[in-house]
Order: C-alpha cells, then sequence, then structure tokens
C-alpha cells in the first residue's frame, strides 16, 4: 500500500492540470480501504473548505446571483447525478434554510425558493430555470456529461450557470460563469469527499447569504465526533450485525431523506448489499413490504 495516507490532516490533491477524468484508484484487499481514509480526512478537509471560501471570491458572487434571482422570484435550481444529486438536494436544503432566515422565499412552490433536480431530468426540460434564474450544477470531477448538459441547458434559457466542484478547470468548472471550487480530489471512487464537499460549498454560500457563517472549527469539531473510538466501535459492531442481511433498507423523512439515499448507495458501491431508501412514510404506508429476517 505504497498510496496509504499517514496523516489525515494533509489535504488532498487537486484535480490534474490540465484537467482529465480520475482513474481508478488502487486496488486494496483490506482495510484501510480508501474509503476509509477519505472518511478520516473530512473533518480537516471541512476547515479547509469553509476557511477559503469564507472571504470574497465565487462562493460570494454566488450567494449575491442567488439572492437577486430569489428576490426576483426567479428559479433557484441545484443540479447533479448520482452522488452529486444527493448533495445537490443537501445543498438546496440549506439555502432554503438561509433564504427563510433573511426573508427570501423559502416554501416549496414559491418562485425562488430552491429546488433541486436530477441533472439528466433536467437537461430534457424545454426552458431549464429561464432567464433571471440562477442554476447550480454539482459535480466533483467537474465532467459529468448530464450536469453539464442541464448547466447548457440553463445557459440557453438564459439563466445564470454556477458549478460546485473540486476542480474549476473541469469542462464544467471553466462552463459555468460562477465556479465554487472545492480544491481537494476524493481518492476513494465511493466518493464519500464527493459528498461532502458541495455540502460545505452550500454551507459558505449560505454563510454569505445570511451573514452568519459556520465556524470552521466547530464544523471540523462535529465531523471529528464521529470518528471517535466508542463511536467507530459502535458502527464496527451495527456492521457486523448487518453483514449477514440479503438487503437493507434506508429509512428517512425531512432532510434525513438526503442522508438515507446517499447511505444507500455508499452500501452498495462500498458493500455490495442491494439496498434501497424508503420514506419515512412510504415505508408505513406499505405494511412493511418486501422485508423479513434477513431485511
Amino acid at each position: 500500500m505504497h498510496d496509504r495516507r499517514l496523516d489525515a490532516n494533509l489535504p488532498l490533491p487537486a484535480a490534474p492540470d490540465p484537467w482529465v477524468g480520475s482513474e481508478m484508484p488502487s486496488p486494496r484487499p483490506g482495510v484501510p480501504y480508501h474509503l476509509t481514509e477519505m472518511i478520516e480526512a473530512e473533518p480537516a478537509l471541512a476547515q479547509r473548505i469553509l476557511e477559503r471560501l469564507a472571504g470574497r471570491g465565487p462562493a460570494l458572487d454566488l450567494a449575491v446571483a442567488i439572492r437577486a434571482a430569489a428576490s426576483a422570484g426567479r428559479p433557484v435550481i441545484v443540479a447533479g447525478c448520482g452522488t452529486s444529486e444527493h448533495a445537490a438536494v443537501a445543498v438546496a436544503e440549506i439555502l432554503r434554510d438561509a433564504h427563510r432566515s433573511v426573508g427570501l422565499p423559502a416554501d416549496l412552490g414559491v418562485g425562488g425558493s430552491p429546488i433541486a433536480v436530477q441533472a439528466f431530468e433536467g437537461a430534457l426540460e424545454p426552458t431549464l430555470g429561464g432567464p433571471g434564474a440562477v442554476v447550480i450544477g454539482v459535480s466533483h470531477e467537474g465532467g459529468t456529461q448530464a450536469t453539464y448538459r442541464a448547466m447548457s441547458a440553463a445557459r440557453e434559457a438564459g439563466a445564470t450557470v454556477a458549478m460546485i466542484t473540486a476542480a474549476a478547470g473541469s469542462p464544467g468548472g471553466a462552463f459555468a460563469d460562477i465556479a465554487v471550487s472545492t480544491d481537494e480530489m476524493d481518492q476513494s471512487w465511493c466518493h464519500s469527499i464527493g459528498y461532502i464537499s458541495p455540502i460545505l460549498a452550500g454551507i459558505a454560500v449560505a454563510g454569505h447569504l445570511t451573514s452568519a457563517a459556520a465556524s470552521p472549527a466547530d464544523v471540523r469539531q462535529l465531523l471529528s465526533v464521529s470518528l471517535s473510538d466508542s463511536t467507530t466501535t459502535a458502527l464496527a459492531g451495527m456492521a457486523e450485525r448487518l453483514s449477514g442481511r440479503r438487503h437493507l433498507l434506508m429509512v428517512g423523512s425531512g432532510v434525513d431523506r438526503v442522508a438515507a439515499r446517499e447511505l444507500t448507495l455508499k452500501v452498495e458501491e462500498g458493500a455490495q448489499i442491494p439496498s434501497a431508501m424508503r420514506d419515512l412514510e412510504t415505508m408505513l404506508h406499505g405494511h412493511l413490504a418486501g422485508t423479513g429476517a434477513d431485511t
């Protein structure tokens, strides 16, 4: 394991310059997996991203554009695919909360209230956003074609196009009017860094909207709690109990639906166990359909 990360606090590599898409990470037959190391890197990464995006720059520019669109009742749309779709939903919820706190539109269905769309579906819309709208693509590497097509459709419709990415020099980053870069690339194709990084960028943009930025040190400390010895021991025990199940169902409500969807994808990608996500009331409505002793 010549590429083992020995210090979780060190920055992750930047995107290649000139940009190219990532290659499959080196195979590891056992722990520590690349995903393990990326989870360990999250607390320090969070502090770095929030500190980088705190001052003048693209995060502030995006906040200004969002405020202008929302004040005029124009759409604010966040689009992504895969892990980035889940991050896009989280960003939309973070922005809605920020809107609510400063009197901008935040209720569902109201013009200017942030919403999330799946990038491929958004690209199929005859008019995505339209004049005065802000459409934000989320793509960790900046090369996801579905997201690029959604951004292109939004540009053609007259919207301001932004991207949250770790690679400002990527095709998507270069295409965007505003590119908010988190700078550090995930080294695992399970993309836990690819999930948390745009969420952190959304927190930074929300901080500019509300003039009440989250403390980078506090966010780092919060994420560190999940890596404590007691927590990791408890999680290992949970994983052992679940390892013999035929399939897993993740259930969530409210903003926790985002984490439930992402957890489903991570279990399927990392552990190769068929999984599905259900909204809480959907699960209860179905009388625990399709479940049994091995669920």
